[in-house]
């Protein structure tokens, strides 16, 4: 080797290598079928209407999710009793004209119909008795808050002097109306919840005394 260094031609100067991934600036513009101002003004006038119908096809997506949705109410309350005198207090008419109803028609038992009285209120409902299960749970029909409804009251016995009540009511549609009655329904529950305690525990009828005469 003579240790010189390799000449290069002024011709292999003006070869034209590989193409740049980075043009040059003065070579940059819109790229082949980018909008112009007239197609961009027409696609800010169609936002709109773009916008309406997605906000129209949203509505109804929700409108059908919230109808296939019910309503329930759940109240529950613990009594210091046995759970059989808790049980007796609900199925015997008896015992609940103590503190509930004004009168009942006969005892709550499956596949029986009777009938419940509220004077205080003036008004009487037709309760389908569906399952009465001794101490554990009772499911019946009845149409107090408009359309027929379920409910069903479960009885837990938590020691030998406590027993946890709970109630469940379905159901209602999910809209304005469907609320109105959830909301009525869950307010009667609870003050049924709060006079069977005070029948039990106290030997006091909170309703005594209210609208109509006294039960």
């Amino acid at each position: 080797m003579t240790g010189k260094r390799p000449q290069v031609s002024s011709a292999a100067l003006r070869k034209p290598g590989p193409p740049s991934a980075f043009p040059l600036a003065s070579k940059c513009g819109p790229p082949a079928g980018f909008p112009d101002e007239q197609s961009k003004t027409r696609h800010q006038q169609a936002w709109p209407h773009v916008l309406a119908q997605l906000d129209e096809r949203l509505s109804r997506e929700w409108s059908a999710k919230s109808s296939a949705r019910a309503l329930d109410v759940n109240v529950q309350n613990r009594i210091a009793r046995p759970v059989k005198d808790v049980f007796a207090a609900i199925v015997e008419p008896a015992e609940m004209s103590q503190y509930f109803i004004s009168r009942g028609s006969g005892p709550m038992k499956a596949g029986k119909r009777v009938e419940w009285e509220f004077a205080d209120v003036g008004r009487k409902f037709a309760v389908d008795v569906k399952e009465a299960d001794a101490n554990r749970g009772i499911v019946f029909a009845w149409p107090a808050s408009g359309p027929l409804t379920d409910v069903t009251i479960a009885f837990q016995a938590q020691d030998e002097e406590k027993t946890l009540v709970a109630i469940h009511e379905e159901s209602w549609p999910m809209d304005e109306e469907g609320v109105r009655r959830a909301l009525g329904q869950t307010r009667g529950w609870t003050d049924f919840l709060c006079c069977l305690k005070a029948h039990l525990e106290h030997g006091v009828n909170l309703r005594r005394g209210r609208i109509g005469r006294d039960h």
